[in-house]
């Protein structure tokens, strides 16, 4: 959504924009980098899957999606706990992060780790 910039940009300066917009861009490439490739590998995944449960219950007249369900249910808790060791941790090295992807500038900034 974009109510937090409308919020932000009538309630602080040019300066907390820019801070924020940092953070935005830095952690949406972060979550692209580590989810965009699973999403894609787990979506060609669950269609061969699901094409090889439609073959056997073409072959056997039994329709297996426990193999599906599986992987399925595997995927939701890799992505849940690769999320919330970043909830859990995240707050606490985020200076460390910013100054190795921004510099010293703005990783000393106690308004940018704040």
């Amino acid at each position: 959504t974009e109510s937090d910039r409308i919020i932000l940009t009538t309630q602080s300066g040019s300066y907390d924009q820019g801070i924020y917009a940092m953070a935005s861009s830095y952690g949406g490439i972060a979550s692209r980098l580590l989810f965009q490739p699973l999403e894609e590998n787990a979506r060609l995944l669950f269609s061969k899957q699901k094409r090889d449960a439609k073959i056997s219950m073409r072959n056997d007249g039994d329709l297996s999606q426990s193999k599906l369900e599986v992987t399925y249910c595997a995927l939701v808790k890799l992505v849940l706990y690769v999320g919330l060791i970043f909830a859990c941790l995240g707050s606490n090295y985020a200076d460390v992060l910013l100054r190795l992807l921004a510099g010293e500038q703005w990783g000393q900034s106690e308004k940018a780790i704040a």
